[in-house]
Formats: C-alpha cells, sequence, structure tokens
C-alpha cells in the first residue's frame, strides 16, 4: 500500500526533540498513512538507538558524518514511496490538524507542488519566513542598513519576508519555510529534489523557485500551524554557518533572475558587507549594543564577508577549519538546454537535472544555454544568439575556473554557428581541468564534418583532441566520429524516458470508430507530416477512415504558413486534430488516445525521438523511418514498422494494415513496451550516464 506522507526528518545531535517530533507525528495523523524516514547525519547523542528503540516504525539511515541538511534530505528522498513528501525539521511539533490540512490541499488542487503552513515560535510569534518572497537585488541593500529591521512591516524594506501581511489566511507565495515543507512526490522528483549544493541555508528558498519553473504552485495555509524551536541543532555547532550568507543570497539572485544577476547580487553583497562592517566598528565599543545585537557588532563575520565578495575561498576555509566535512562529490558542470522551446535535447537535459540519483553522486552545476524564443531561432545568426553564446562562454570560464569541475557534460551541435559556440564552451571548460563528455543527441554529424569547409574542419578537429567522451545514441551511430575519435573514446548511451503506465490492457476498438494515430513532435515538413497527411488522404480514398492528432510546435513560420492549410481542409473533413505543444497530463491523455504512432521522419539531424519512446511505454505501436538510431527501438514487424523515407504509400499500407487488426497492433504495442522496459526507461538511462561519468573519470 502506497503511504500518503512519507516524512523525512534530518537529525544532528537533537536527541529529545526527536523523539517529541516522532511522537507528536503519529499522534496527529489522524487517518493518514504515514512512512516516518529519518537520516541522521552523524549524530553523538545516541539519537540513533533511542529512535529505533521507541519507534521500530522509523525507517533510520545513518550517516557516518555530518552531510548537511540537502544532502540527507535527498538520501531519504531515494527510498520514499509516499504519494507526498513532507521535509521536516526534526525541532518541530506539528499542530492538530495539519497533516490532514495540507495533505487535502494538495489532493484537491492539481496545479499546487507544495504547501506550508504558519510556524509559531517558542514565544509564540509567527516566524515571519515561513511565507516570503524570493530575493531580489534591492533586498540586498535594504539589509546592509538593517532597514528591514528597523522597519519590520514595511512593504519595501521588508519585502522579502511580507512584513506588511500579518501572515493569515490560505494564499500562493513565492516561497515556505524549509522546516515544513509538504510537496507532491511527483514535483519533488521533478525539480531533483533539494538543492544540494550548499552545505544548508538555501534549500527551500530554491527549491520553491525550481517547482515555480516547472509550473507548480507554492501554497500558503495560515490556519494551521507547527511549533519550531528554530536552529536546535546548528545553535550546538561551533561552525560559523553565518557566513553561508553571502553563497547563498548570490545563487538565489542567479537562479532567478540570471547569471548577470548574480555577478550584480555579489557586488552589492560587498556594499552589504562593507556597511555592516562599519556599523559593527561604530557600534563595538558600546557594551549595551554588543550584549543585545552581538551580530551586529561582530567585526570579523563582517569582515569575512566582505572579504568573500572577491576571494570566496576564504568561507570554504574557515568551514573546514569548524569542522564541515569537505564535500568529495566530484564537481559536474552540465552545459545544455532546458525547455522552453521543447526539444529532444531539452527534456534530456531536464531529466539529468531532475534525477536525485545522479545529485547523491555528484555536485552539479547547471549552464543554461536555452533561448527562450521559438525553434526557429536555432542555429540562426542574429545579435541575441551571438550576445548568448559570448555570455555562456564566459559563464562556463568563470565555473571552470572557480569550481574546477571534475566533468562538463554538453550536447553536441551538428550546424556550423552551433558548433563554434560549442567549440569556445569545451576549450572554457578545459581550461579549468575538467573533461569533456560530448552528447552527441542527432545522427548527422558525419555528413556535417564530410561536407564542412575546410577551416571549419580543422576547428572540428581541433575541438575533437579536447573532448575526452564522445556519446552517440545507438551502435550503428559510432561510425560518425570514425575520424575524429578512436574507438575507446566513443560510448552509446541511449535515450530513456519515465514509465507512467505500469500494466497495459490491450485496446479494443468499438465497431466503426476509426482508427485514431498520433504525431507528436516539431510540426514541419522534414518530421514527415506531410507525408503522414497525404497518407490519410490516401487511406480514406480506399475506404480506410483514419484519424489522427497532430501535437507540436511548428518549426518555423514558413512551415507553419505550408502545413496549417492542410491541416485545416483535413480538420473539416474530421480527419486531423490539431493540438499544439502537450505536456504532462495532456501529452498522456493524447498517448491514451492514440491506437498508433506516426513519425515519418526524414530530419537530417534526427536521433532518438524521445516521442517513440513515449509511444513504446504506452504500448502503442510505431510507424516510422529507419533513420540514425530509430531501428534500435523500432523492430520491423516486431514492435511497429519501418518504412522507406518519403514513401507516402508505404505509410498509407501500415495505417491500414493496423486499422483492419486490432490484434496485430496490441502485439506490436506490447512488444514495444516489453523492449522499452529492457533498454529504455529513465532509470536505465540514468544509471548507464552515472557509469559513463564515472568510467569518464577513472
Amino acid at each position: 500500500m502506497t503511504p500518503d506522507l512519507s516524512v523525512i526528518l534530518v537529525t544532528w545531535n537533537v536527541h529529545d526533540l526527536v523523539l517529541k517530533c516522532i511522537e507528536q507525528l503519529l499522534e496527529r495523523a489522524d487517518e493518514l498513512e504515514l512512512e516516518i524516514i529519518l537520516v541522521d547525519n552523524g549524530s553523538s547523542d545516541g539519537t540513533v538507538l533511542a529512535v529505533q528503540e521507541q519507534f521500530p516504525v522509523v525507517r533510520v539511515i545513518p550517516n557516518h558524518e555530518n552531510l548537511g541538511f540537502p544532502r540527507a534530505n535527498n538520501l531519504a528522498l531515494c527510498q520514499a514511496r509516499g504519494r507526498h513528501i513532507l521535509f521536516l525539521n526534526p525541532d518541530t511539533e506539528v499542530g492538530p490538524g495539519t497533516l490532514t490540512a495540507c495533505v487535502q490541499e494538495l489532493d484537491r488542487d492539481s496545479t499546487i507542488g507544495a504547501v506550508g503552513c504558519r510556524v509559531i515560535l517558542p514565544d509564540g510569534q509567527t516566524q515571519v519566513e515561513c511565507a516570503r518572497h524570493h530575493y531580489r537585488l534591492l533586498d540586498l541593500l535594504w539589509e546592509g542598513f538593517y532597514l528591514h529591521v528597523l522597519f519590520p512591516r514595511n512593504r519595501i524594506f521588508a519585502h522579502q519576508v511580507m512584513g506588511d501581511w500579518d501572515h493569515s489566511g490560505r494564499r500562493d507565495v513565492e516561497a515556505i519555510l524549509g522546516a515544513f515543507i509538504m510537496a507532491r512526490r511527483e514535483a519533488v522528483l521533478q525539480v531533483g529534489g533539494m538543492p544540494d549544493d550548499l552545505f544548508m541555508y538555501h534549500e527551500d528558498l530554491a527549491f520553491c523557485l525550481r517547482l515555480q519553473k516547472c509550473g507548480w504552485r507554492v501554497h500558503y495555509l495560515g490556519d494551521v500551524s507547527t511549533l519550531h524551536q528554530r536552529g536546535a541543532s546548528t545553535a550546538q555547532s561551533s561552525s560559523p554557518l553565518e557566513l553561508l550568507e553571502g553563497e547563498v543570497r548570490v545563487r538565489l539572485v542567479k537562479e532567478r533572475s540570471g547569471f548577470l544577476a548574480g555577478l550584480l547580487a555579489r557586488i552589492l553583497f560587498g556594499v552589504r558587507s562593507s556597511v555592516r562592517l562599519l556599523i559593527s566598528v561604530v557600534t563595538r565599543p558600546i557594551p549595551a549594543l554588543r550584549r543585545r545585537f552581538p551580530q551586529v557588532t561582530n567585526i570579523s563575520k563582517h569582515a569575512t564577508l566582505m572579504l568573500w565578495t572577491v576571494y570566496p575561498g576564504v568561507v570554504d576555509r574557515s568551514l573546514r577549519r569548524s569542522g564541515i566535512p569537505l564535500d568529495e562529490r566530484p564537481h559536474l558542470l552540465l552545459v545544455a538546454p532546458t525547455p522552453p522551446p521543447v526539444h529532444g535535447v531539452s527534456v534530456y537535459t531536464r531529466m539529468l537535472l531532475s534525477s536525485i540519483e545522479l545529485r547523491t553522486q555528484f555536485r552539479i552545476h547547471h549552464v543554461e544555454l536555452a533561448d527562450r524564443r521559438s525553434l526557429e531561432n536555432m542555429g540562426r545568426l542574429d545579435i541575441r544568439n551571438i550576445l548568448l553564446a559570448f555570455r555562456h562562454s564566459i559563464e562556463v570560464l568563470i565555473i571552470a575556473q572557480t569550481r574546477r569541475p571534475a566533468l562538463c557534460y554538453i550536447s553536441l551541435s551538428q550546424n556550423s554557428l552551433a558548433f563554434l559556440r560549442d567549440a569556445f564552451l569545451i576549450a572554457a571548460a578545459r581550461s579549468g581541468g575538467a573533461r569533456v563528455v560530448a552528447h552527441l543527441h542527432g545522427g548527422f554529424f558525419g555528413e556535417f564534418y564530410r561536407t564542412a569547409p575546410s577551416l571549419l574542419r580543422w576547428a572540428i578537429r581541433l575541438t575533437h583532441g579536447w573532448i575526452h567522451r564522445c556519446w552517440v545514441l545507438g551502435e550503428d551511430l559510432q561510425p560518425l566520429f570514425k575520424d575524429l575519435l578512436p574507438p575507446t573514446r566513443i560510448r552509446v548511451v541511449p535515450n530513456g524516458i519515465p514509465d507512467h503506465e505500469s500494466d497495459i490492457q490491450a485496446r479494443v476498438r468499438a465497431d466503426g470508430k476509426p482508427l485514431t494515430v498520433l504525431f507528436m513532435g516539431q510540426v514541419c515538413e522534414a518530421k514527415g507530416v506531410i507525408d503522414l497527411l497525404d497518407a490519410l488522404t490516401l487511406c480514406k480514398a480506399s475506404g480506410h477512415l483514419i484519424r489522427c492528432i497532430v501535437a507540436g510546435a511548428y518549426l518555423t513560420a514558413h512551415e507553419r504558413d505550408m502545413i496549417e492549410p492542410r491541416i485545416l481542409d483535413l480538420e473539416k473533413q474530421g480527419l486531423v486534430v490539431r493540438l499544439g505543444v502537450v505536456e504532462g497530463h495532456e501529452k498522456a491523455r493524447a498517448f491514451a488516445e492514440a491506437d498508433a504512432f506516426v513519425l515519418p521522419s526524414k530530419y537530417p539531424l534526427e536521433g532518438q525521438p524521445l516521442a517513440i519512446l513515449e509511444a513504446m511505454a504506452a504500448g502503442t505501436p510505431v510507424i516510422s523511418t529507419p533513420r540514425a538510431a530509430i531501428p534500435d527501438m523500432v523492430v520491423d514487424g516486431v514492435t511497429g514498422f519501418l518504412v522507406p523515407e518519403g514513401d507516402v504509400s508505404a505509410i498509407a499500407a501500415a495505417l491500414c494494415l493496423i486499422s483492419e487488426d486490432d490484434k496485430l497492433a496490441n502485439r506490436l504495442g506490447q512488444a514495444g513496451r516489453k523492449l522499452y522496459l529492457a533498454n529504455f526507461t529513465q532509470e536505465k538511462c540514468i544509471s548507464k550516464v552515472s557509469e559513463e561519468f564515472h568510467h569518464a573519470l577513472s
């Protein structure tokens, strides 16, 4: 039975508090089925033994050292089975009805990714961080002069903690407090769990920001509460964790507003620290102020934070000397786009970034390459693309020099302009000593190299001398690099997608109901859309009424002008339904409605289309062409049909054959799903990626 809620507790020397926390959880679970997972970060106070003796129902994961709050949470996520996940501090006591109210809110509205509650301090005051805004640049300035403290209810100066609001009632907010975050399991896995690139202190804000970037809402319930002792673990630590202030704020601003905003945030934090240092020097001689405001008068702290602005290593060294263990996970730099726009490479990158398995093994940094304009702008020479390429190269160079990543993963392009950009990115990564793993998501690179001008061919050869490993999607694509890399440096890493359907039922069409086929991908002539439309007309002429769902974005305005009139004409005849771009539940409905999937691609850059894998996962037979790595997925006559590129008659014949024989369609679909489960699941893909990353490091 799947639990309603998996509660994750991370402990470090809070023996009494965690026992009381678990007791309250069990008492106030009401009708909920709870799963409690405790991760102990090397406590020396007998926490593990006490929990195991008093609460055998709790699953305990003991660590030998303090891994920090977010990393420990992610370890538990690998084992959590609940429909929803509660990240809960062990120094809390959940209020009556709080768990049930939050679960009901998530169940009530599928657009909510996470909910928080009112967090009460021991003195009865509301901890204002329980509902707040993300960091803006101006917040750093107000903090420098302590204006948020002097004017705690001001809408401008206390903007970050929403000081002008009493934190009552229910409403959407930008961020909630890490002491109590209940999130939908699907949402947690989509964003890769808790951001764990720092030891602690920024994960809740970054987690909420990533949820919102993926389209989830963050909701606050002010009418239920949790008591928070606040800082029970950190109070026992002698480590100067407050020195993470600068790193935390800069990373939050950068994640919200981009690379340039992050650079400006570092400068503003320097101003903030300089002002606070001046204030501390002035107030330090006054004993009453030293006693009442020790943080304000701490000259050493503010001087160190100011020094951090120009030399971040000073904070790392201070934390290491204080006993915070070194994070020994290798640094992995991912240089690749994420959606939007939606295409195979961006979806694959999002899968890597959301993988908790990879995050437990590597410290992942991401440089976003996406141009948020349409697919039409990919590979185009314009001023914005030039500026983006320059900015991305600088960003990779800075990370390479400051973070010294062990590995750099980059998706390799197959056209001149984009490849030249990739060459600069690879050179920037190599400058910091990173081993570069280049991933080719297509099957055109050999032709691209052979037809390139001599100067570009020289640049390609030079760049491949810097590449440590090159990944291709299938065995038949390895020869693409035979003139550029030795065989030992070319590795096969197929695509993979998550499995959303564990039990495929045989598809039975009602008598007289037309066969429904699905096309999903870039709507363009090269993807075979026009061939498919012509095949539908042929099928109708032969007495086979076949209905087609077309999902995806037009690749260019020219393609739209050429194809849309054809689609509109067939829509009037009841042969075509145009959906546009679909994701999530809409995509699942499209596959559930389809009796077959058709992608008669002749796209030069084709690789191993994720849409075909999605069809196979859904148990849907596939009709496609033998381009690039498609034959690794579609076995002709076994999991679907392979037709010659541009052969409209062959497409029509395959459609008619499936239309006439439901048993054949089901047999092909079930064989396709079996092949998907054997080779192309997300779990197998991530496992292979992890294996190859470690192979590249060896």
